[in-house]
């Protein structure tokens, strides 16, 4: 008669810490992918965005800005300045290209290559502190390493000193780079690797699944054979024919061999059985000749 196992199975031992850590690997290998991937196509928008604003540096001519007040928009020099940078801005992946000013109280726009309606004119304010860029109106390049999410898209922003004839920093170029081709590309390649995850951990689970269903397979047909045995009464001439090749075949012959012994034991047994009673036999007669002597002894 079969038993219901009352703990977890063979199967659920060995297929549940096996799927854990298939799992996990997946998800340790498709973090992995991701963070070099993000780290590499992160650091190509950083550089593109390092060689533009240099370029554009380069472009404008640090001692016309200088000489730049508040409602030049309509001059010829600032016009000249301006389409320089409208043009490098169209000719790569710029979001916006900016020229910054301050008096070292306040930081205020110069030059915006802003297409749209919030174009800045000259001398607005710039929502940045001079705190902030105090490094920057000092000589000091920034370049951010990451992609910052703002209202206005996804950027990495780079600031260059501008320098006017004398080697004086007099103002400092902003550049906006629109990396929300990059932020689009990492997202698709996030869920590429999630679902080539999820199809690497099902293949897994196949394979897996199928090796233990043949290990069951075998212990089962063990299982089965030790049925028939107490069901047919003991009947030890029964062999398990099990060709699994492993352990389980091996058991399976171990289980022969020792059938084999307790029929031999059996054997032994059922031969003195037959002597014993031959034994009593003879016993049983001369007992009764015995009896009869003695009678016939007793009737003289």
């Amino acid at each position: 008669m079969k038993r219901k196992t009352r703990r977890l199975s063979i199967r659920v031992k060995l297929l549940l810490p096996v799927t854990l850590l298939v799992t996990a690997l997946c998800v340790v290998l498709g973090i992995s992918s991701y963070k070099r991937m993000e780290k590499s196509m992160v650091a190509m928008g950083v550089d593109q965005a390092d060689i533009v604003s240099k370029i554009a540096a380069e472009e404008l001519d640090g001692d016309v800005l200088k000489a730049m007040e508040p409602g030049c928009e309509d001059s010829e020099e600032y016009q000249r300045l301006r389409d320089a940078l409208v043009k490098i801005q169209q000719s790569y992946n710029i979001k916006y290209l900016y020229t910054l000013h301050t008096d070292k109280q306040i930081v205020y726009y110069g030059i915006d290559t802003d297409q749209s309606e919030e174009c800045a004119a000259f001398g607005d304010e710039f929502e940045v502190s001079y705190e902030e860029l105090a490094d920057c109106f000092a000589g000091e390049e920034y370049v951010q390493d990451y992609i910052d999410v703002t209202v206005d898209g996804h950027l990495i922003s780079v600031y260059k000193p501008i320098y006017d004839s004398t080697g004086a920093v007099i103002a400092i170029l902003g550049c906006d780079y629109d990396a929300y081709p990059v932020s689009e590309r990492l997202s698709n390649s996030m869920t590429q690797i999630a679902v080539i995850a999820v199809v690497a951990l099902l293949i897994g689970l196949i394979v897996i699944g199928i090796v233990i269903h043949a290990m069951m397979r075998g212990l089962k047909q063990v299982d089965q054979k030790m049925v028939e045995l107490v069901n047919d009464e003991g009947d030890l001439t029964k062999k398990f024919e099990i060709k699994s090749g492993d352990e389980i075949e091996a058991i399976a012959e171990n289980i022969n061999a020792l059938l084999a012994y307790i029929r031999k034991i059996m054997l032994v047994i059922s031969d003195n059985s037959l002597k014993l009673d031959a034994s009593s036999g003879s016993i049983v007669r001369k007992l009764s000749q015995a009896e009869i002597s003695i009678s016939d002894v007793s009737a003289f």
